[in-house]
Order: C-alpha cells, then sequence, then structure tokens
C-alpha cells in the first residue's frame, strides 16, 4: 500500500500528548513525537523501529493489548512506540503481582 504522509518529529516539553483531529501521534521511547497526516500501516511504523510493537497509550496499566501489524493508524489518534523487552518486562509484573495475589 502507498500512503503518503507528512512526517515530523518533535519533543514536548513535560506536557501530555494528546489526540488532535486530522493528526495521528507516534510517541517514541524517550518522548519524541512523530506527526502523520494521513493513514499509515503499523507495520510500516515498526518495520521502522525494529525490536518495537505499537500500542495504546494505556500500555502500562494493560501491556496485554498491542496492535496488530496489518491495523490501519488514523489521524486523531496518539500511539506509543514500545520496545519488545519493556512490554515483556510490564508482562512479568504483572504475571508476579497475579502469583503473589493467587497464594
Amino acid at each position: 500500500m502507498g500512503f503518503v504522509a507528512t512526517t515530523s518529529l518533535f519533543k514536548p516539553r513535560g506536557r501530555p500528548v494528546r489526540a488532535e483531529e486530522g493528526i495521528l501521534k507516534m510517541v517514541h521511547p524517550g518522548g519524541s513525537v512523530e506527526i502523520h497526516t494521513s493513514p499509515i500501516l503499523a507495520s510500516q511504523i515498526m518495520n521502522r523501529n525494529p525490536r518495537h510493537l505499537v500500542t495504546r497509550p494505556d500500555v502500562f496499566k494493560f501491556p496485554w493489548i498491542v496492535v496488530h501489524p496489518d491495523t490501519l493508524l488514523n489521524p486523531g489518534h496518539v500511539f506509543y512506540i514500545v520496545p519488545y523487552r519493556t512490554i515483556y518486562r510490564l508482562l512479568q509484573e504483572y504475571k508476579n503481582m497475579f502469583v503473589a495475589s493467587s497464594s
């Protein structure tokens, strides 16, 4: 698929990244934000960021919910680009919390 997108990268100064109509925001580790004005496949983001997944902003609360590579990401939303190892660590923490609360 050939999507044409206007892309730019900026780093907000301590402010939360909020959704804006007509703008797709991809938050990188470290807080830099990649801006797209056209839809893009999650797999395209993942190909440019090896060993990373695209997730919803609530990834730190629900680390088991990640975006499928075939998902079309539309403007008006915010997604995070998160390293595999971070997802793994978050899942391990939840597993340990569940085991501890079960005993």
